[in-house]
């Protein structure tokens, strides 16, 4: 976004179009009511059953979030009407979701550890809204538009991704949570 000059003060962020998006029926559906209701289920509901089954943490991280995942494969569907009921909309749509399964399955993992690890269903309700803001990186893209940037932007997602993996244990750590006991 940086690059693109997209961020607020930019020359192409505008206030119109971010109040436009959201302010939309879809975008208050992938904004505030998906975001607030999936965690409500998926975090809330999903890992209490598992607490109170005396589940180990690492079984609460790792499995609960499949749930999370597969209930994303409803795109399917919608993928497969959008492109024509064909037998290669249907392949674009097992792709799709199987794409789709894979990183809600990772960022399930990532907000079942923030709840576990907090206790508070906030910080994963923000982590969500902010990732359905920024949506999935296309570093392709990126590099093919700025391909004089290509070193800049490889460094700046290593560097970002050992920075989270650093900071995540340090930022959630709550002394109090009932469901971490380390």
């Amino acid at each position: 976004m940086y690059l693109g000059e997209g961020l607020p003060s930019q020359r192409f962020w505008s206030l119109e179009a971010q109040y436009a998006k959201f302010s939309s029926l879809i975008g208050l559906r992938t904004f505030v009511a998906g975001p607030f209701t999936e965690e409500i289920v998926f975090r809330a509901c999903v890992l209490a059953v598992y607490h109170l089954s005396n589940s180990k943490v690492t079984r609460m991280i790792f499995l609960s979030p499949l749930t999370f995942g597969l209930a994303h494969i409803h795109h399917a569907w919608d993928t497969y009407n959008r492109y024509g009921r064909t037998r290669a909309a249907l392949r674009r749509a097992l792709i799709t979701s199987l794409f789709q399964l894979f990183y809600t399955t990772l960022f399930g993992f990532h907000t079942a550890y923030i709840y576990l690890r907090t206790g508070s269903i906030l910080p994963t309700l923000t982590a969500h809204v902010f990732c359905n803001i920024m949506g999935f990186p296309d570093i392709q893209w990126e590099m093919e538009r700025f391909p004089h940037r290509r070193r800049a932007i490889i460094l700046a997602y290593i560097l970002g991704i050992a920075g989270f993996i650093y900071v995540l244990p340090r930022w959630t750590y709550t002394p109090d949570s009932i469901f971490w006991l380390a």
